[in-house]
């Protein structure tokens, strides 16, 4: 199992790097969260690595084999993805939406009990038969949240599950359940999930591995122990921090001041 690697992608828009030369391999059973500014390359990184995004150099695989190497309907029972504005929503249930990610699977496994188990696992099941866009911004996060579940649910170990801010609608205790369910998924079923997070203490209490970025190049790589520290915040983020163990998980957490 080779699983997804980003081979020193760079990515350019109007002769400007998004992305520069940064490699990635996110591993099955890990919670890999890219972090940095805006502007830093996060989303573009994660589109490159979902195969939406063609690199200007350097190449993405997938076990080997180069993205476009894959169909369609292959690559999408290896990698879900969930993107910052989903659209294929219009005039749908929730349950409607979540079982679009079946699709690429045909009628190879009970469809309805697995749709019906992902809404419960993202905290919507009982949205099922509301339509999509009468539903406030976090609730339409988790459904597709539960959509990409879906797609990836039953796949091989090392599956890839791709997220972009996936908690930004959402409050607390939501923010709270889906790192909660991404880092079991990961750990539980052998999934390589890759989200991208603004949010640093979420990073920090939830990731595996940090990738940081700065102007689309890799400030710093590893356990959040080793990446969320004041010189590399610093550095990536402009932004003089303290940096404490929680009390609890010892996990670090980071303070402006």
């Amino acid at each position: 199992m080779i699983g997804l690697r980003a081979d020193r992608v760079t990515v350019r828009r109007g002769g400007r790097a998004l992305v520069e030369n940064v490699s990635l391999r996110p591993e099955a059973g890990e919670l890999h969260v890219l972090a940095g500014a805006n502007g830093a390359g996060k989303s573009t990184l994660l589109g490159a690595l979902a195969g939406t995004v063609r690199p200007d150099e350097g190449e993405v695989t997938l076990d080997g084999r180069p993205l476009s190497a894959w169909s369609a309907r292959a690559l999408a029972r290896r990698r879900a993805v969930l993107g910052q504005r989903e659209t294929l929503s219009e005039g749908l249930s929730a349950r409607e939406v979540v079982a679009l990610g079946r699709y690429a699977h045909g009628g190879l496994s009970p469809r309805a009990a697995l749709v019906d188990a992902c809404l419960r696992e993202t905290g919507v099941a009982a949205l099922a038969d509301r339509a999509v866009p009468t539903l406030s911004g976090g609730e339409r996060q988790r459904v597709h949240l539960a959509r990409a579940l879906a797609q990836v649910s039953g796949a091989d170990p090392g599956a890839v599950l791709l997220l972009d801010e996936p908690t930004s609608a959402l409050d607390l205790a939501a923010q709270v359940h889906v790192l909660g369910l991404l880092a079991s998924l990961a750990r539980d079923r052998g999934l390589a999930v890759v989200c991208v997070l603004h949010d640093l203490n979420l990073a920090g209490a939830w990731a595996d591995r940090i990738t940081l970025l700065r102007g689309g190049c890799r400030v710093a790589e590893g356990p959040p122990g080793d990446v969320l520290v004041p010189d590399v915040l610093q550095e990536a983020l402009g932004v003089r921090v303290h940096v404490l163990p929680h009390p609890i998980s010892g996990r670090p957490q980071v303070l402006l001041g």
